[in-house]
């Protein structure tokens, strides 16, 4: 910020961020928008030329910064289902300790992903896979083994 770039201006994002503009401070308009956080202290160029898509009512390309990364839209969402995901698996690792059956748990996932109105994308039968795995579980062991 040293060169003193010039501000196209601010939005707060959907994750309570104030998201500054910033023309390049020496290639201005030929490069992409420069996406800036002053209170996480962190930068980065936007890949879109204009700010238009990025502050539309539709929050469709809104930007963010997750875990120090600028993060545009689409790739929100992504963290989003990340997040759905790791909550069922801790969800069928109780389950599973707690000794209920393989298809079972996997009848309370399904119902958990329509009932909170999780993304389509998830793919339950691999949740349950990891959560076995990991507790060392295999399909023909018994509930109660």
């Amino acid at each position: 910020m040293d060169k003193n770039p010039t501000s196209y201006g601010k939005m707060i994002n959907d994750q309570g961020q104030e998201i500054e503009f910033f023309e390049h401070p020496i290639f201005g308009d030929e490069t992409e928008v420069i996406v800036a956080c002053h209170e996480l202290k962190l930068a980065s160029y936007s890949t879109f030329f204009e700010t238009d898509d990025m502050t539309a009512e539709h929050g469709e390309y809104q930007p963010s910064f997750v875990d120090g990364q600028l993060q545009i839209g689409v790739f929100i969402e992504n963290s989003k289902i990340k997040e759905q995901e790791e909550i069922l698996r801790l969800f069928a690792l109780d389950q599973l300790k707690f000794g209920r059956d393989f298809d079972e748990v996997n009848n309370f996932l399904r119902l958990i992903v329509l009932d909170r109105g999780y993304s389509k994308d998830i793919n339950v039968d691999a949740i349950r896979f990891l959560a076995k795995e990991e507790l060392g579980l295999h399909d023909y062991q018994k509930k109660n083994n």
